[in-house]
């Protein structure tokens, strides 16, 4: 069973042949070092996955529950209303991203550079914030 990983206008940016979710096509893209700019994985479950290195990533609405975003670089991103919580943020740049209303709670954001970030309703209850940028 083939799982494309496709953009906002339907464009594949990925295929995985051995996943058997869209967590496992995105770790199975990850691993690959795969150009993801701009895919669209609005809904999905990605908790626990660990990412490399992504850049404008479309996550709005997003399940990414305890997901490992430590030392991504990805600016411009999309994670508006997406639930982000535990997640681990540590040394990540998000810059000029967009978090509106993103939960957020209980996140390890030690070191993350989110300056020029929309942190609007975002939920940082608990959250880590020793050396955060905003």
């Amino acid at each position: 069973m083939a799982i494309d990983l496709k953009n906002k206008a339907g464009k594949v940016l990925f295929t995985s042949t051995k996943a058997k979710t869209v967590k496992e096509a995105v770790e199975d893209a990850a691993k690959g070092k795969i150009d993801l700019r701009g895919v669209d994985l609005t809904g999905a479950d990605l908790s626990g996955i660990k990412v490399g290195e992504f850049a404008k990533l479309s996550l709005p609405d997003a399940q990414l529950v305890r997901t490992n975003f430590s030392m991504v670089d990805a600016p411009a991103s999309n994670f508006a209303g997406s639930n982000l919580m535990m997640a681990n943020f540590f040394g990540a740049k998000v810059t000029r991203s967009d978090f509106t209303n993103a939960n957020l709670a209980g996140s390890n954001l030690m070191k993350a550079d989110f300056t020029g970030s929309d942190l609007t309703g975002a939920n940082l209850d608990e959250a880590q914030q020793t050396g955060m940028k905003k």
